[in-house]
């Protein structure tokens, strides 16, 4: 050619600028100097936009039909920009466009499993009855309300303690152990946890259940939880900010009793209600039916620092920070039953950091024994959002061919029914529905709700994995 290029402009764009000859020994050698000292770098990022091949007037398409443009390209827009390549400058001065195939071949995979996670639980054990999930005419609503309660079940099927929050059920599932059990561990998923915050106050108060209470001060509020009559002290929930010792505060129903400022024991960790540390037992009251209750299933072992002697329920310690590691109504666990076998108390009195008392006599006097403390936990806290993955990044459909549905899911649902006087119980499901195989025991959770005399206790759970047909179809037998 007789022409050496310069510059190359395409429709008044400057795509090329030649800055260096093409020959340039000093260039190499600044390239290989650059390249040793700093490597490959960019300067300028070089952005990159995936727009269609085919424009078809309404989606930013680069081509035309007439211009080669194809539906099954895509192309990338790389925008100008520069980097040092092996020490050698790389500038893009205007946009590039690249053109590559779309991914169009397609894999049939069948009977694959999307899992589903069903969020935050609790492990609990002691369960009598079981909680409403979904509705089931007038004996059982769905989500209905559990109380949370802070001592461990006395009675089966009646509350213990104090009640400190409130929860609904998603799901309720057998998890381990003998199947009947009391010692059988249950998953009892919830959410809308919400737990209570005690106030003190100076003066006697009347307030009416969910007035909402306003510190004049701070600004924090919550709701009160259950009506109070000339008291000087009530739960609120759903607490926002903190109450200022001191401070008045005012009740959004204008004929409530309001008197008095709040004491410095209301920010007291203790009267902060925590569901790890105060939870003890889920109760569910029913007006008609079966009342439900569990334990808590405390997981969370921490043997506490020092040693301790123990006389009934007397405990003294030594080198031990009473005050800082527990709160009256957690549970220890001591050595003191027969061969040194672990026995649980509840602390009900803490006097000081290095004396407190049980709820009940130990089994046998002990000397210089260690102190565990045992307490619960939420299993899978991360899991709040009730949406699940998909088995493949890229999915086409999950229709079958000709366009049908050809999806299954498998979910929980509640069922009542009376057994027959030969003790046969029969369950039916709605057309295009079947019943998963009862000879895995966490498909099911049957519970006696009342008995005309038969051998099974009211409140009891009932194991059918070895009693129970139907598998696959509409129609399960328990006999």
């Amino acid at each position: 050619s007789d022409f050496i290029e310069l510059v190359r402009v395409n429709a008044g764009v400057v795509e090329n600028r030649v800055k260096f000859t093409e020959y340039s020994v000093v260039q190499d050698m600044i390239a290989r100097r650059t390249d040793d000292e700093s490597g490959n770098y960019i300067v300028k990022h070089f952005d990159i936009e995936a727009r269609e091949n085919l424009d078809d007037g309404t989606n930013r398409g680069v081509y035309t039909a007439a211009n080669g443009g194809v539906e099954t390209k895509e192309t990338l827009v790389i925008s100008p920009g520069k980097a040092y390549v092996d020490g050698y400058e790389v500038e893009l001065q205007a946009s590039t466009y690249v053109s590559i195939d779309k991914a169009r071949t397609t894999k049939n995979v069948q009977n694959d499993t999307v899992p589903a996670s069903l969020g935050n639980y609790v492990k609990v054990d002691n369960v009598y009855g079981q909680p409403d999930i979904t509705e089931v005419g007038s004996t059982v609503d769905p989500f209905k309300l559990v109380k949370l309660y802070d001592q461990q079940t006395v009675s089966r099927g009646s509350s213990a303690g104090a009640n400190i929050g409130y929860a609904r059920s998603r799901a309720f599932e057998y998890y381990s152990g003998t199947q009947g059990n009391v010692a059988a561990i249950h998953h009892h998923y919830l959410f809308d946890i919400t737990m209570f915050n005690i106030v003190d106050v100076s003066a006697a108060n009347t307030l009416t259940a969910n007035a909402v209470i306003t510190g004049t001060t701070s600004g924090a509020t919550g709701i009160v939880v259950a009506s109070i009559t000339s008291a000087a002290q009530f739960n609120l929930m759903q607490q926002q900010g903190e109450f200022i010792t001191g401070e008045a505060f005012t009740s959004s129903v204008t004929t409530n009793t309001v008197a008095g400022t709040i004491l410095a024991t209301t920010n007291n960790a203790v009267n902060r209600k925590n569901f790890g540390r105060d939870v003890k037992q889920i109760f569910m009251d029913t007006s008609t039916g079966l009342d439900y209750t569990s334990d808590i299933n405390l997981t969370e072992s921490k043997t506490l620092g020092g040693s301790i002697d123990v006389t009934t329920t007397a405990v003294t310690g030594f080198n031990t920070e009473f005050l800082t590691d527990l709160v009256v109504g957690d549970i220890v666990s001591l050595p003191t039953g027969s061969a040194g076998v672990q026995e649980e108390r509840r602390v009900t009195v803490i006097a000081s950091n290095l004396a407190l008392t049980l709820s009940a006599a130990v089994t046998t006097n002990s000397t210089k024994v260690p102190i565990k403390r045992l307490r619960s936990a939420i299993q899978e806290i991360e899991e709040t959002a009730l949406i699940y993955k998909m088995p493949k990044d890229n999915i086409k459909t999950l229709l079958g061919t000709g366009g049908a549905t050809d999806t299954n899911y498998a979910f929980r649902k509640q069922f009542t029914t009376t057994a027959s006087g030969s003790g046969v119980a029969t369950f039916t499901l709605p057309s295009g529905q079947t019943w998963a195989a009862p000879s895995v025991a966490r498909n099911y959770t049957m519970t006696v709700t009342g008995s005309a005399g038969g051998s099974a206790a009211i409140g009891a759970v009932v194991p059918i994995t070895a009693t129970a047909a139907g598998s696959g179809t509409i129609t399960l037998t328990v006999t």
